[in-house]
């Protein structure tokens, strides 16, 4: 799990509470979303980010996901693989929308439809050279991308995904995953990745 990312009504009052609570400062801002009528931040942790996006014109697909929610929360979970082929292959078989497809040289995403996979929008990604510890994320990071200047928060170790059916939920993000599903202590269904865990509660 590379990359979170979080959906908000305003930018600036999450940027403070990130850096207030937490220490965070931003680390990057990408002008390119907005061509999708989003401004965003990106927050490094440990290996990955933590990005925090809001809507800046009317008629965006966040904010009618804002509206649905009714209120701030979780929007994308972003995961780093070694092949997209795979992925995109088993999205058609299980009837899995790409809703959004990024393609640069070094770096390639699929965006699966939330409607398709439930609670939020579940990302593919590659990197080339993103194997390593410090290696370039598109998204975010270069060898020169300030890290965080907390000690406080070191990593993100979990995602935790809403909706009226967990169980429901959770069998499709593993069947499309292609992970296992557990449970945790107190019998919630759980998805392992290689480096957090996905759970799934009641909305």
């Amino acid at each position: 799990m590379r990359q979170i990312c979080l959906v908000a009504r305003e930018l600036a009052p999450v940027v403070e509470v990130f850096r207030d609570v937490f220490g965070l400062e931003a680390c990057h801002r990408d002008l390119g979303v907005g061509k999708y009528g989003l401004e965003n931040a990106l927050f490094a942790v440990g290996n990955g980010f933590l990005e925090v996006v809001a809507p800046v014109r009317d008629g965006t697909t966040a904010g009618r996901y804002l509206e649905r929610r009714g209120g701030d929360g979780g929007y994308m979970v972003i995961t780093q693989c070694a092949d997209l082929a795979p992925r995109r292959q088993r999205c058609d078989t299980l009837g899995v929308r790409v809703a959004n497809e990024i393609r640069y040289p070094d770096y390639q995403e699929l965006q699966l439809h939330p409607r398709d996979v439930g609670a939020a929008m579940l990302s593919f990604s590659r990197q080339e050279g993103g194997e390593l510890a410090d290696g370039p994320w598109h998204p975010a990071a270069t060898r020169s991308t300030p890290a965080g200047l907390t000690t406080s928060v070191r990593s993100m170790t979990g995602a935790e995904l809403q909706g009226d059916d967990p169980e429901r939920l959770a069998r499709r993000w593993s069947e499309v995953m292609e992970l296992p599903l557990s449970r945790d202590s107190r019998g919630r269904p759980t998805i392992a990745l290689d480096d957090a865990t996905l759970r799934a509660l009641d909305r």
